[in-house]
């Protein structure tokens, strides 16, 4: 983990290195091994240096080759591959090293070679250019501002929002989607004059302009040649094996669930291999409410030995602890009702003296639970099938499996199809009227939230003819992004450097290549995982369908350590809310919550969470109703 900024003018105006510290300053978290300039006519650079790679452990960015400085937040997992294809000067060169070897051989095809996590800018002073990139998805992050006056970039929008030059107009649209759920596309922030560098996607500035390309879309890799889940395996394990690399010990969370006992279970067979000492692991544990706990999957994976684990007790944990921190942490509003939690085990990873911590973030994603199968199977009138594969998808979600079947029979195609809608009635619609219950309707039409939304569920619609299509767009979704941006700043906060295994690009690519079946079979979602972990996970957790449900834990907490919290928001401070929010529709939604605690509404617990978020950020100096901007 590490943190990059910089300035680039064309006019050629000095001094901008003392601009650039004062991005590094306000993001100075992230750099706790120092903070350091490169400047240059018209040009500088900067570097918040948290060291996590082993090789050049001396270095520091921004690093300076010729004519071409590069700063960067990289981790390079093709590096073999790479040294043969450079020939670099040194035996085993950094990271940011490759990078300029790369950039030198390959000028901007060069982020398209690259495998691993990454978001970079490299000077190029022969042309005077600056040539920015970002991973193929998403993980490290990268903001930008562009005005008359010149480009400015950084890891953390704060960085950028710490200079006077860069507007700080607020986005009224965003704030719309954030009380809807909704997440924009992938190049917008919640402010006007910021904007993030999509994933997969470079950057090029010049005095002449600015263009940006796209430089990769998942590709499915080529059909296995022999058991897929051995393929799955080897692959999986060279993803572990990536991101263990690292100059200190490597630690992950581990909640129970089918993905961090993976990743841990690998983690902790690898370091026992290498002979090193146990493998690090972080668990949340609820044990006076073991109806809404996961302890007995985690001890399941502890016993087969080779763990260092520590438990945190989360029981009654308040979901709003130190909110004003977390929000101006996060740059302002986010939708991560759980981050409390991953905080929490942030923070406990830093004090076991650990930088780097495993995280099995996007296996639903990656892998795929194969529910595009559904549709493929109603659309071939394979109705038998069909209902079996329902009722797997319903004991996941803890429902009855005809709704599931009739609705995709319902939506099918063809004779069967009319014939079951003009019976049953046409599949009840599946819309999220939340944002309509929570939205003031003034701002709602102010900010045209409905036509969004509608175009949201266009897009959702258009992706479930089948089990790639739907794969693909849940991989390339501008909520991928957003969750790692997320995460990172709250890791960054901590000095943790956050891995995800499951995103590693040849695994992605792999599973998109996948046929539906090895997805979802006999009722088994995510099947091919489950199958990769025979004789690595305990059946226990290999074939459980459960997964921890949060909302409990989040409801005991809100009601329990935050009612003044939410009254107060209500009551004397509505004023603060009510241009955004229909407080009396909000105000019912918190009177069914505390009616009904740990039975509530999901959609009344996200009216109230997401609403605190924007009152607390509302409530910042940086942030006031005036200085919104539509």
């Amino acid at each position: 983990m590490s943190g990059i900024a910089g300035i680039f003018d064309a006019d050629g105006r000095p001094a901008l290195d003392s601009s650039v510290r004062r991005m590094l300053n306000a993001m100075a978290h992230r750099g706790p091994d120092g903070l350091f300039v490169w400047s240059g006519r018209g040009i500088a650079l900067g570097h918040c240096l948290l060291r996590t790679l082993p090789e050049a452990p001396t270095e520091t960015l921004p690093l300076v080759e010729g004519e071409l400085v590069v700063t960067a937040d990289a981790r390079l997992d093709n590096r073999d591959e790479l040294i043969d294809a450079l020939s670099p000067s040194e035996k085993s060169p950094s990271d940011a090293a490759l990078l300029l070897a790369a950039y030198r051989k390959w000028g901007e095809d060069c982020p398209a070679r690259l495998l691993g996590d990454f978001a970079f800018a490299i000077w190029d002073g022969r042309q005077r250019a600056l040539f920015c990139a970002r991973d193929h998805l998403g993980v490290k992050p990268f903001f930008y501002s562009s005005t008359p006056a010149g480009f400015w970039f950084a890891a953390e929008m704060k960085g950028l929002l710490a200079l006077p030059d860069v507007p700080g107009r607020i986005n009224e649209d965003r704030i719309a989607d954030h009380l809807a759920g909704l997440i924009p596309d992938a190049g917008q922030t919640l402010y006007a004059d910021i904007k993030r560098l999509p994933p997969r996607h470079c950057l090029t500035v010049t005095a002449a302009g600015q263009r940006l390309r796209e430089y990769w879309r998942p590709n499915p890799s080529s059909p296995p040649s022999a058991d897929p889940a051995e393929e799955f395996r080897a692959l999986f394990e060279s993803a572990v094996q990536a991101r263990l690399r690292s100059a200190g010990p490597v630690g992950a969370m581990l909640s129970g669930g089918l993905d961090s006992s993976s990743i841990s279970s690998v983690g902790a067979r690898m370091n026992a291999k290498e002979h090193r000492e146990a493998f690090p692991t972080f668990s949340l544990v609820f044990d006076r409410t073991p109806e809404w706990s996961e302890r007995r999957f985690i001890d399941a994976v502890l016993a087969s030995g080779g763990f260092d684990p520590q438990f945190l007790d989360a029981d009654d944990f308040p979901p709003f602890a130190d909110f004003d921190e977390v929000v101006a942490e996060q740059d302002g509003l986010f939708q991560a009702n759980g981050l409390a939690f991953g905080r929490k085990l942030y923070r406990a990873a830093a004090r076991r003296g650990l930088r780097v911590l495993l995280d099995g973030h996007g296996g639903d994603e990656v892998v795929s639970h194969g529910y595009g199968r559904l549709s493929e199977l109603a659309r071939a009138g394979r109705w038998l099938a069909l209902w079996r594969e329902a009722g797997g998808i319903a004991r996941v979600h803890r429902e009855r499996p005809w709704p599931v079947f009739s609705g995709y029979v319902g939506r099918s195609g063809g004779r069967v199809g009319r014939v079951w809608r003009r019976t049953l009635g046409r599949p009840q619609k599946t819309e999220n009227a939340l944002w309509r219950r929570l939205v003031n309707p003034a701002f709602a039409a102010r900010t045209s939230l409905a036509d969004r939304h509608r175009e949201q569920r266009r897009s959702d619609a258009a992706a479930t003819g089948d089990e790639r299509t739907l794969h693909a767009s849940l991989l390339l979704a501008s909520r991928v992004p957003s969750s790692f941006e997320v995460l990172d700043r709250a890791a960054a906060a901590c000095g943790i450097e956050p891995r995800y295994p499951f995103w590693d690009r040849r695994l992605v690519e792999f599973c998109l290549s996948l046929p539906s079946e090895e997805k979802l079979k006999d009722g088994w979602s995510r099947f091919i995982l489950r199958r990769a972990m025979d004789g690595i996970l305990p059946p226990a957790v290999q074939w459980r369908q459960d997964k921890l449900d949060f909302g409990p834990h989040i409801i005991r907490g809100m009601l329990k350590h935050h009612r003044p919290l939410i009254e107060r928001m209500l009551g004397d401070n509505a004023d603060a809310i009510a241009d955004y929010v229909d407080v009396p529709a909000l105000t019912a939604a918190y009177k069914r919550i505390a009616e009904k605690a740990e039975a509530a509404d999901g959609r009344d617990v996200q009216a109230v969470w997401r609403t605190v978020v924007l009152a607390t950020w509302l409530n910042r100096s940086t942030a006031t109703p005036k200085k919104a901007a539509a």
